[in-house]
């Protein structure tokens, strides 16, 4: 205790190079942790991006699978026209629509078993011309 009350009462104090120092060692680690929180707000985006258009894929999965259950393999596109889907001028087995920033794409395989009626479907959900989720199934049309 006594030496603090030495130092508080002494008339000495830091020198100028001491203050220079502290300055430089405090914006060294205050820079490094303003990198980590642009790092982690970037990540977080990008997240945030994946998880919508996987949810967006997962709809219109869903829809499929409803399409799947209600329309037979050969009324697909009639069922897929109330759904607002045109069909791709480059592939005939290809239907897209536009749903807010997502351009989705439907696509159509014949499956393995053909009596069972089985159809491969994929849906790619695409954003500003990138690929940001895809989703494959394989649904049994009636």
């Amino acid at each position: 205790m006594s030496k603090l009350r030495k130092l508080l009462k002494s008339d000495q104090g830091i020198s100028l190079i001491e203050v220079v120092a502290s300055i430089v060692i405090i914006g060294v680690i205050l820079i490094s942790f303003f990198g980590l929180f642009v790092q982690s707000s970037k990540t977080g985006k990008t997240s945030e991006t994946i998880i919508d258009a996987t949810y967006t894929a997962q709809l219109e999965m869903e829809n499929v699978y409803q399409l799947s259950k209600t329309e037979t393999y050969a009324n697909l596109e009639e069922g897929l026209k109330r759904s607002n889907y045109t069909i791709s001028p480059s592939n005939i087995n290809e239907y897209t629509k536009v749903e807010g920033p997502y351009i989705i794409s439907l696509s159509f395989f014949p499956g393995q078993d053909t009596k069972q009626n089985l159809k491969n479907v994929v849906v790619t959900v695409y954003e500003d011309g990138v690929k940001r989720s895809q989703m494959e199934n394989i649904y049994k049309w009636r």
